[in-house]
């Protein structure tokens, strides 16, 4: 209720050697499990004003911190995908796309999917990892004709064709 969720979490470990009884095991679980939430919600907030501010350092932790406290949290995705992004951004490509690659097949929300295979794309292509990036574009405009990145996925596509 004080806004000391950090120490919660820290505490739980702690408080699970001592007799507690199932009740209290599990009201002491379930408020570790929403400090753990609204922790990586904060953080994953924090990471997307760092992001505005193009402070990519400072994003890059502030979403890494995120996914520790919660990676199955409902902003986990578009955390990934921001983590990704700002990996690009400081030209770490290599750990972009190992988080891209999984979450380009995983991803539930088309907005993430989607967004996910553009800067995967991207990655590959400055890599040098050109078959990868065609194969990556055309998976986005098979998987998503419509998207607002088809566009720029057919002028990639046809460019990296021509020229590799």
């Amino acid at each position: 209720k004080e806004g000391r969720r950090v120490e919660v979490i820290r505490a739980w470990d702690a408080m699970k050697a001592k007799p507690l009884t199932r009740s209290e095991a599990q009201l002491f679980a379930d408020a570790v499990q929403k400090a753990k939430i609204e922790q990586a919600t904060q953080l994953y907030l924090q990471g997307l004003d760092s992001s505005r501010l193009q402070r990519w350092q400072e994003a890059a932790a502030a979403f890494e911190e995120s996914l520790r406290y919660d990676d199955a949290a409902s902003v986990s995705p578009e955390a990934k995908l921001q983590l990704a992004i700002a990996y690009r951004k400081l030209r770490k490509q290599k750990d972009a796309i190992a988080i891209l690659a999984p979450l380009s097949e995983q991803a539930a929300d088309r907005e993430v999917l989607d967004d996910a295979l553009e800067q995967l794309a991207w990655c590959q292509t400055e890599i040098e990892a050109y078959n990868d990036a065609k194969n990556t574009w055309r998976t986005l405009l098979r998987k998503f004709p419509d998207s607002h990145y088809a566009p720029e996925a057919k002028l990639a596509l046809t460019t990296l064709t021509q020229n590799h």
